[in-house]
């Protein structure tokens, strides 16, 4: 799904529509090398950090040959078959047909960290703190330049927003078990309308219990939980679906159970 506006009515404002995206005739595979460099720290009182350098390094990517909206202007300009374009009875633009082609090479390079801290509190109670991000440091396209921090919604690499971060508490006691996370997704830019994304952080919730023997040997454990605690929308941009559906969440709070059997 991408939102166009319609060269032949741009007033009527953002369509919605399907892409139906097929293989190029001479389409080759793509290829990349990769290096991976990482560091580990674990200690006796619970704590345990890692970190890791990447880089990659792609060749031949195969990539959408256009994007929507320079799809639809070319078939209006004559430069495409009008055939690239699907309309309805009325003339109103419902899907649009790309291809996937061979386009340069690309470089990305980035830090993961992870980190866990585990400590006991009471006879039978433990807590544990756990932190997860990746940074992306670079991100370079042969043929399209810088696009880290960007939607790309024109050069079909896809959103890269360069910062996200999880972060969350469990408590461990007797049968029960507390979790709570919060996840964060840094702002980055939407290249179509040149208007920035915002950052959203959002909350996650959940209570597990563990009753032996329940349901035969094994027992089971019963959830209860929440995503999006505080009814966070996603931020908003300027087509639709009016929101990034590659990053962001629509959904808004979700409320959830589960029951688990263990063997």
């Amino acid at each position: 799904i991408a939102g166009v506006v319609d060269p032949i009515d741009p007033i009527a404002g953002n369509f919605s529509l399907s892409v139906v995206t097929l293989g190029a005739p001479d389409l080759t595979p793509q290829s990349s090398e990769n290096i991976n460099i990482g560091l580990v720290y674990r200690s006796d009182a619970g704590l345990d950090i890692s970190v890791d350098y990447w880089t990659y390094d792609y060749q031949g990517l195969i990539l959408p040959g256009a994007d929507p909206q320079a799809i639809i202007d070319a078939v209006f300009a004559g430069d495409l078959p009008a055939d690239r374009v699907v309309r309805d009875a009325v003339g109103q633009p419902q899907a649009i047909y790309a291809t996937y082609e061979n386009r340069g090479s690309a470089k990305a390079n980035g830090f993961d960290f992870v980190a866990r801290y585990s400590m006991d509190i009471f006879k039978t109670s433990k807590v544990t703190f756990d932190l997860s991000s990746t940074y992306i440091t670079k991100y370079l396209s042969s043929e399209f330049g810088d696009i880290l921090g960007s939607r790309n919604f024109a050069n079909g690499f896809g959103s890269t927003p360069n910062f996200k971060l999880n972060g969350g508490i469990t408590l461990n006691a007797d049968n029960h078990t507390v979790n709570v996370t919060a996840r964060h997704i840094g702002a980055y830019s939407d290249g179509q309308f040149n208007n920035p994304i915002d950052a959203q952080t959002t909350i996650d919730m959940r209570y597990s219990l563990f009753l032996e023997d329940f349901l035969g040997d094994g027992g089971a454990s019963f959830g209860i939980g929440v995503t999006n605690l505080f009814d966070k929308r996603p931020p908003r941009i300027h087509s639709r679906p009016l929101f990034d559906n590659e990053v962001h969440d629509p959904r808004g709070r979700i409320i959830y159970t589960t029951l688990k059997k263990l063997f």
